[in-house]
C-alpha cells in the first residue's frame, strides 16, 4: 500500500495513520505533519528501492492507460474542476502507473472482494493528501515570496532515482519522464501522485464491480466517504465465474472480481473459489467476466460514465479539505490546481521552433541554414553549434547581421530578446573542413509547446490499446504506424498539422494523418486515423507541428527534439510484464532469469542479423548473459496491423472465446555465453529470442538495485533495440518469496493467505493476510 509517492516510487504506510481533522487537531497539525514525514522517510530509506519494481504484471485488471480507459476519464473530470493541463498530466500519468507498481495491490483495484479494504484506501488518500496541503500551507506562510514551495530534504528523497532508470525505463514509464521537469520535487507533486493512486481505484470500482449490473445509474456516493462492508459468504456467480446471479447475490450485493495469474485457474476459478466471479482474461482463453475495462465489454460506456462522475465527487471532497487548512487555502488551491505551472516568471518552458542540422558545401565550405520566427514566446534564442568553424553569422529578414551574445570554439548563441523580427531567418557557417557537421535550434520561452510525441505499439496479443516505444526503438519502415501527441496551449485544434521533415528541418517527407484524440481548453491530444500512417522512406526525419494559436490568432511551429530513423528490423520485449524482479535463488549459474524478446525481419528478403544482449546495472555485480533462438515462424503479429484491424481481431477473439495463436516452427537452440548471436531471418518472419541473465559475481549488489537489459539487432543496413528494467529483491525463493508473497525488505517476505515460512513456501498461515494471489514468476503470462 504506497501512501507518500513520487510518480515512480512508492512506499509503505507509515505507522502512524493521519488523524482525523478537529479543533483540537489544528493545534497540532504541523507537529502531526512532521512525525508523518518522518516516519515516511524512515521507512523509505529501507523501502523505496524495494517497491520500486516489486509489482511487476502491466495493466491487465483496469480500464486502459490511455484516452479511453483511466487517463480520459481522469483529464475529463479534472478538466471541469478547473485543473490545469500540467495537474491534469501529473494525476493522470500517477494514476496509469498503479497499473505497473501496484498491480498486486488488490485494494488498489478493488479486485478479489478487497471492499472494504479499497474504500479505507480512498480515506487514507484523502487525509494523507490533506497533509501534505498542510506542509505546503506551512511552507508558504514562512516564505510567502515563495511562488512554488520547493520540497524539504526527507520528501526530496522520493525523487533520487537513479538517471539511466528515468532515461530508459520501458513503455508507459516513458510518458512520464518529461514530469521530472515539472516542478517534480515540489511537494505539490507528491499530492497529485496521492490522487492519482486514489483515482485509480475509484474508477477500478465500477469496472470491476456488479455496481452498473445491479441497476446503478449513479455512482456510489459512499465512496471516499465511509468504509464499506465486503459481504461474506456469498456466492454472486454460482453457476458460472463469468455469469452474475442477478436474481440472488449477484444482483443483491456488491462484488468485485477475481483474478487469478495462473491461466487454469483463471478460467477456472470456482475450481478455487466457488461462486465467485471472475475478472475475465482473453490471453488465458476465457476473455468473459466482469470487468468492463475495455469497450468491448459489456456495458463499458455505462462504468466509465459512472468512473468520471465519481472522479469528480472525489477530487472535490480532496478539494473541501483545504478549507479545514489554518491559512494560505487559496495558495495552495492554486498550485493543486497548476494555476501556476507555466507561468514564465516561475516555470518557464523552452520550446524549439526549429531545429536544423546541415553539413558545409564541398565546394564553397560554407552552408546556409534557414528558418522562421514567428511571435508566440519570449526570449527568444538561436544556437548554433559547430566543431572547427571559421564563421558562424546570423541574418535577419532584412538580411542584416545579427551580433552574437556568446561565442566558444563550438557554439554561437544569438539572444534576441522578447520581440525579434518575425519572418525568414538565416544562419551561414563557414569551415575550413568540407562535410563539417553543424546544428541550429531556435528556442523560446512559450506556452505553446509539443509535450510528447511518441510512436505506439501494441504490447502484447492480449490487448488493442497502444504504448510509447522504448527511447532506444526506432519505428518500422513499410508498416502502418500509430502515434499520438499532446500539445500544450490554446489553440486552435483544426489548424494542427503534423509533418515529417528531414534532419535539415527545411524539407517535408510526409504529411501525417491526424484525429483530435481529446480537447481541453489548454490543451489538445492527436493520433493518427484507423489506417496509421506508412511511413514513406528509411530517412532519418523529425516531427514538426504546426497551427493557430485561439487567443491570439498567430501562426506558430514547433519542432520535437528527437529524430527517428525508420528501420526494416523489428525488436520487442514480448514477455506479459513491464519489469522483472530477481533473487539470490534465482541467478545461480544453473538457474538464471530467463526473457523474451520478438525479432521481425520487416525487409524483402532474409538477412543476416548480428543479435547483442547487454546489461546496464547500477551496482558492481557482475552479470553473464546469453542468447538463445527458441523459435521462428512466419506470422503477422498485431502489433503491425492498423488500429481498427487490431480492434477486430480483439472483438474476435472476445466474441470467440479464445486465446490467439502464434504460429512458430521450432530452430535448433543456441546458447552463446558473450550474449552475441548472428541468425539469418527470412522476410517477414519472427524469431523469438530468450535471454538469460545469471548473476556470476554479487559485488556491492543491494536489496532495491537495479539493471537494465536490452536485446539488439542489427546488420550493415538496418539496427533496432528493446529494453526491459528488473530489479535485485533480496529475498529466498524461486522465484522471489516463491511466488506466494512479497520481498518487503531484507531476507523479509510478507507471504500471501494460508502461507508461511522464510520464503513463503510453507502452509502456515500468513498473520498479514495483505494479499490472495502471490506474484507471478518470470515465466508467469502476467
Amino acid at each position: 500500500h504506497a501512501t507518500r509517492c513520487s510518480p515512480i516510487v512508492c512506499c509503505p504506510r507509515p505507522a502512524q495513520k493521519p488523524q482525523p481533522r478537529s479543533s483540537e487537531h489544528k493545534g497540532k497539525k504541523q507537529k502531526e505533519s512532521n512525525t508523518l514525514r518522518a516516519s515516511t522517510t524512515t521507512m523509505l530509506l529501507t523501502m523505496k528501492k524495494a517497491a520500486l519494481f516489486s509489482v511487476l504484471v502491466l495493466c491487465v485488471l483496469a480500464f486502459k492507460p490511455n484516452d479511453i480507459g483511466h487517463a480520459g476519464i481522469t483529464e475529463q473530470a479534472l478538466a471541469d474542476l478547473g485543473f490545469t493541463a500540467v495537474a491534469r498530466d501529473a494525476v493522470a500519468n500517477a494514476n496509469i502507473l498503479t497499473d505497473i507498481f501496484e498491480q498486486l495491490t488488490h485494494e488498489a483495484h478493488f479486485d478479489d472482494e478487497y471492499i472494504e479494504q479499497g474504500s479505507k484506501r480512498l480515506l487514507d488518500k484523502k487525509d494523507e493528501i490533506y497533509q501534505v496541503f498542510l506542509a505546503i500551507a506551512t511552507e508558504l506562510d514562512k516564505s510567502s515570496n515563495s511562488p512554488s514551495p520547493s520540497s524539504s530534504s526527507d520528501s526530496s528523497d522520493f525523487f533520487d532515482l537513479p538517471d539511466f532508470v528515468k532515461d530508459t525505463t520501458t513503455n508507459l514509464i516513458d510518458r512520464v519522464n518529461s514530469l521530472f521537469g515539472l516542478n517534480a520535487e515540489s511537494e505539490i507533486s507528491e499530492a497529485w501522485t496521492m490522487l492519482g493512486q486514489a483515482l485509480h481505484g475509484l474508477q477500478d470500482f465500477y469496472s470491476h464491480s456488479n455496481w452498473v449490473e445491479m441497476g446503478n445509474r449513479f455512482p456510489n456516493t459512499d465512496l471516499g466517504r465511509k468504509i464499506l462492508e465486503t459481504p461474506e459468504n456469498k456466492k454472486p456467480c454460482p453457476n458460472d465465474p463469468s455469469v452474475l446471479d442477478l436474481n440472488g447475490d449477484g444482483g443483491n450485493f456488491i462484488t468485485t472480481s477475481y483474478f487469478i495469474f495462473e491461466p487454469s485457474k483463471h478460467c477456472d476459478l470456482h475450481a478455487t473459489l466457488p461462486g465467485k466471479c471472475r475478472h475475465g482474461w482473453d490471453f488465458a482463453g476465457c476473455a468473459t467476466g466482469l470487468n468492463k475495462d475495455e469497450p468491448t465489454r459489456p456495458n463499458f460506456d455505462s462504468a466509465k460514465a459512472l468512473a468520471i462522475e465519481s472522479t469528480k465527487n472525489y477530487v472535490q471532497l480532496v478539494l473541501n479539505t483545504l478549507n479545514d487548512l489554518p491559512f494560505k487555502e487559496d495558495e495552495v488551491r492554486s498550485l493543486f490546481l497548476g494555476g501556476a505551472e507555466y507561468d514564465a516568471t516561475t516555470n518557464p518552458i523552452i520550446s524549439s521552433q526549429f531545429i536544423g542540422q546541415k553539413n558545409t558545401e564541398a565546394v564553397s565550405t560554407c552552408a546556409d541554414s534557414v528558418f522562421t520566427i514567428d511571435n508566440t514566446g519570449n526570449e527568444y534564442n538561436v544556437i548554433v553549434d559547430a566543431e572547427n568553424y571559421d564563421s558562424i553569422t546570423l541574418f535577419n529578414p532584412s538580411n542584416a547581421e545579427v551580433t552574437s551574445t556568446s561565442s566558444t570554439e563550438d557554439r554561437k548563441e544569438f539572444k534576441l530578446g522578447d520581440n525579434p523580427v518575425t519572418g525568414t531567418w538565416k544562419v551561414t557557417v563557414c569551415s575550413n573542413d568540407n562535410n563539417n557537421l553543424f546544428h541550429v535550434d531556435v528556442q523560446i520561452i512559450s506556452t505553446y509547446f509539443v509535450k510528447e510525441f511518441d510512436f505506439l505499439r501494441v504490447l502484447d496479443p492480449r490487448s488493442t490499446f497502444l504504448f510509447p516505444l522504448s527511447p532506444i526503438t526506432e519505428p518500422i519502415f513499410g508498416v502502418s504506424e500509430s502515434y499520438l501527441s499532446q500539445i500544450f496551449g490554446k489553440i486552435v485544434d483544426e489548424s494542427i498539422k503534423f509533418e515529417l521533415v528531414d534532419v535539415t528541418g527545411e524539407n517535408v517527407i510526409a504529411v501525417l494523418p491526424s484525429v483530435l484524440v481529446s480537447t481541453f481548453s489548454d490543451s489538445s491530444k492527436y493520433s493518427t486515423n484507423n489506417t496509421g500512417v506508412f511511413l514513406p522512406s528509411r530517412q532519418p526525419f523529425r516531427v514538426r507541428v504546426s497551427g493557430r494559436t485561439s487567443d491570439t490568432n498567430e501562426n506558430f511551429v514547433r519542432y520535437n527534439n528527437r529524430i527517428f530513423t525508420p528501420q526494416t528490423v523489428g525488436v520487442q520485449f514480448s514477455d506479459s510484464i513491464a519489469a522483472f524482479t530477481f533473487g539470490p535463488d534465482m541467478v545461480s549459474e544453473n538457474n538464471g532469469i530467463n526473457l523474451s524478446f520478438d525479432v521481425t525481419n520487416h525487409g524483402n528478403v532474409a538477412a543476416e542479423f548480428d543479435l547483442k544482449a547487454s546489461i546496464n546495472s547500477s551496482s558492481s555485480a557482475d552479470f553473464k548473459v546469453s542468447i538463445e533462438v527458441t523459435s521462428s515462424g512466419s506470422k503477422k503479429r498485431e502489433m503491425f496491423l492498423s488500429p481498427h484491424e487490431r480492434m477486430e481481431a480483439k472483438k474476435d477473439r472476445d466474441s470467440h472465446n479464445v486465446r490467439p495463436t502464434l504460429k512458430r516452427g521450432l530452430l535448433d537452440p543456441r546458447d552463446v555465453d558473450s550474449g552475441e548471436e548472428t541468425v539469418t531471418i527470412a522476410s517477414l518472419e519472427t524469431i523469438t529470442v530468450t535471454v538469460t541473465v545469471v548473476l556470476q559475481r554479487e559485488g556491492d549488489i543491494q536489496h532495491g538495485d537495479l539493471l537494465q537489459l536490452s536485446l539488439s539487432a542489427s546488420n550493415g543496413d538496418t539496427s533496432n533495440a528493446d529494453l526491459v528494467v528488473g530489479q535485485y529483491l533480496a529475498c529466498p525463493g524461486d522465484p522471489v518469496c516463491s511466488g506466494q508473497g512479497a520481498c518487503t525488505g531484507v531476507d523479509t517476505c510478507t507471504c500471501n493467505e494460508g502461507f508461511g515460512g522464510n520464503s513463503c513456501d510453507g502452509d502456515s498461515p500468513s498473520p498479514s493476510g495483505l494479499l490472495s494471489f502471490g506474484s507471478p514468476s518470470s515465466n508467469s503470462p502476467s
